[in-house]
C-alpha cells in the first residue's frame, strides 16, 4: 500500500488493516477519515451524515478489532465458559448455553 500517496515518490509499505482503514500517527491517512472528510465537503445532511458515522464507526471497530467478529465472539465464549477443557471438544452445555447467549443477544436481551 502507498504509504505516502500525496507524493509522486512516496514509497509502498506493508500495512495492517486496522492501518488502511483508520490511518496510523504520523503517516497514512486512512480511508474512513478520507470518507467522512468527503461527507462534509459533499454537504451531506446532518441525518444522512449521522447514520453514515455510525457505519464507518463499526466498520474502523472492526478493522482495529475494537469489536469482535461474531466468529471471534463465540471463540472467546467458548474458550472462557466454566465447562471448556482446552481439548478442542464443545460440550453439549458448552453448545446450549452458546445458542441461549446467541438467542438473548438477537432478541435484546443481552448486549
Amino acid at each position: 500500500f502507498r504509504s505516502e500517496p500525496s507524493t509522486a515518490a512516496g514509497g509502498v509499505r506493508e500495512m495492517t488493516v486496522d492501518e488502511i482503514t483508520n490511518g496510523r500517527a504520523g503517516g497514512f491517512v486512512g480511508l474512513l477519515p478520507i470518507c467522512r472528510c468527503y461527507l462534509e465537503d459533499i454537504g451531506c445532511r446532518a441525518s444522512g451524515r449521522s447514520r453514515m458515522h455510525e457505519y464507518l464507526d463499526f466498520i474502523a471497530g472492526r478493522a482495529s478489532g475494537r469489536l469482535l467478529t461474531p466468529a471471534a465472539w463465540m471463540r472467546s465464549f467458548v474458550l472462557g465458559h466454566p465447562e471448556y477443557q482446552r481439548d478442542s471438544v464443545v460440550s453439549s452445555g458448552i453448545a446450549f448455553d452458546l445458542v441461549r447467549a446467541c438467542s438473548d443477544i438477537g432478541f435484546g436481551i443481552r448486549a
